[in-house]
């Protein structure tokens, strides 16, 4: 039987499980017998790994944190993406005395086949006595702070096969610069705020456990979704693609991956909320670029009838045109997609010149690869909308294209 596990996040921490590292270090000093201890040092990795031990048990007590005690992991190159605090040394130490103590339970050894390629990482479980403690010292999700590179450059997307549906660019490290120091900088000030908030679902225990299997659901189809409802991911980064004028999409926060008939039922600071959505951003912002007015083009994707598929199906179209380089790359990647083309059309070659000639004026930026600059310009308008929202004192939650807020904040967004 496979194990369900969840990854050590190595950037968080919190107030009380910091408190509870403090309780635990004069034990682990006992348990390791040294006569010179470097309290802060211990303190920082018990802390981190007592708070992944909690979060990993709270969204299924089956469930063990993976965790590496590979050498290379923590002492070999280090870049931009790894917690250049944590050392293998102490980590190994901390998690052998906690197991010796009875407060961790080794699961499964780690493990890699230079072979094939493939390994896994060490498997812990919290002990009854961790639990206990867990409850004592009041550690909780809402507290939970990300620190961390919060922008993230990723490398050109490789294509998709079967055995990678949802490939990713391997992230790629850089030099700070005035432009990604500012942007780092209006993210803590983001992150800062929705830490101070109150995110939470109004649902009852079997509409939670419902969620929970449709996540996981989608977990086991796409592994980088979240398995569960994770209500500590209250954080945002923001990924870039190969350079920092392409992407800078906002993700990371739980009411992202939460299915969409669940958003009704989030509330920030008790409150209920609405969702916003600015439909047809791309399409709006490249029309107001050559002049024209909202007014003037309406809903880009509504060509040819009131029918919702027909509708969605042309959204995608377009959204494709925008990020290829051809009509014909384009036909290719929406049939690939598994849409129809609209009825009114013998195919889609012929659809897509039909969608060129309604949106004549901005024709010329389809099949120019120009799709994740124009994204670019829309990351940086939702990163302004969620700054002024903070200084109005309370925090509006993205969802690429949308906001949720406050049922009372809504003529504010």
């Amino acid at each position: 039987m496979t194990l369900l596990s969840q990854p050590f996040d190595p950037f968080v921490s919190s107030e009380e499980s910091h408190e509870l590292a403090l309780r635990l270090a004069p034990e682990v000093k006992v348990a390791l017998g040294l006569k010179r201890f470097a309290t802060s040092q211990y303190v920082y990795h018990l802390e981190r790994i007592v708070l992944n031990s909690f979060l990993t048990h709270s969204s299924n007590p089956d469930k063990c944190m993976g965790i590496s005690r590979g050498k290379n992991y923590y002492d070999g190159k280090q870049d931009l993406y790894r917690n250049q605090s944590l050392s293998y040394t102490y980590m190994v130490k901390t998690l052998d005395a906690l197991e010796k103590l009875g407060y961790l339970k080794l699961i499964q050894e780690g493990w890699i086949d230079l072979f094939s390629g493939g390994s896994e990482t060490t498997r812990y479980r919290p002990e009854k006595a961790l639990i206990a403690l867990f409850d004592q010292y009041d550690v909780n999700h809402q507290s939970v702070a990300k620190q961390g590179m919060p922008l993230r450059l990723r490398g050109k997307k490789p294509r998709k096969t079967k055995t990678n549906k949802n490939p990713k660019g391997k992230l790629i490290s850089y030099r700070p610069t005035k432009q990604t120091k500012l942007m780092a900088k209006n993210l803590t000030v983001i992150n800062n705020a929705l830490r101070e908030a109150d995110i939470n679902l109004y649902v009852s225990n079997d509409e939670m456990n419902n969620l929970n299997a449709e996540m996981r659901n989608k977990h086991e189809e796409d592994p980088s979704k979240l398995p569960e409802v994770q209500f500590s991911r209250k954080w945002l980064y923001r990924v870039f693609n190969e350079s920092f004028e392409k992407g800078g999409r906002f993700y990371g926060g739980f009411w992202q991956e939460i299915p969409s008939a669940y958003r009704s039922r989030l509330t920030i600071d008790h409150c209920i909320t609405y969702e916003i959505d600015f439909s047809s951003l791309h399409a709006a912002i490249l029309y107001i670029r050559e002049g024209y007015k909202r007014e003037n083009f309406l809903d880009p994707y509504q060509i040819w009838s009131e029918d919702g598929d027909t509708r969605k199906a042309t959204k995608v179209a377009m959204n494709i045109m925008f990020n290829t380089t051809n009509r014909h790359a384009a036909v290719g990647a929406i049939e690939a997609a598994g849409y129809e083309a609209p009825k009114q059309c013998s195919n889609w070659l012929e659809a897509l010149r039909a969608i060129e000639a309604y949106h004549e004026p901005i024709a010329h930026y389809f099949y120019a690869n120009k799709g994740l600059e124009i994204q670019a310009l829309d990351s940086q308008i939702l990163e302004m909308i969620m700054l002024e929202m903070i200084e109005q004192k309370t925090v509006a939650l993205p969802i690429h294209d949308s906001f949720v807020c406050k049922a009372g904040d809504l003529g504010l967004l």
